[in-house]
């Protein structure tokens, strides 16, 4: 089982940003952000194509952050997507 680390910077006066990752072989588009009136930090999760795949999903640290939407979403990512720190962290699914 491979394991990805992606590297973010949450500070919370940067601007939003995006950066893709490989996940289970295929290329997908992340942007986190932070929202200063829930004072929480948000991803959202597209399909290389620049689809929608989850939009705003709450940060929350060692919670799998997919896991609610991987049955209803087609092309979601299969693994498991954590926050540690300031790195999130997938998993691939074995």
């Amino acid at each position: 089982m491979a394991v990805v680390s992606i590297e973010i910077t949450l500070d919370i006066t940067a601007p939003p940003f995006n950066v893709s990752a490989l996940l289970d072989g295929v290329n997908y588009g992340l942007r986190v952000e932070y929202n200063a009136r829930d004072a929480s930090w948000f991803l959202s999760l597209s399909s290389a194509d620049g689809d929608l795949l989850v939009g705003s999903q709450p940060l929350i640290e060692n919670w799998p952050l997919l896991s609610r939407h991987k049955a209803t979403a087609v092309g979601m990512p299969q693994g498991g997507l954590y926050l540690v720190g300031s790195a999130l962290i997938y998993s691939e699914a074995a």
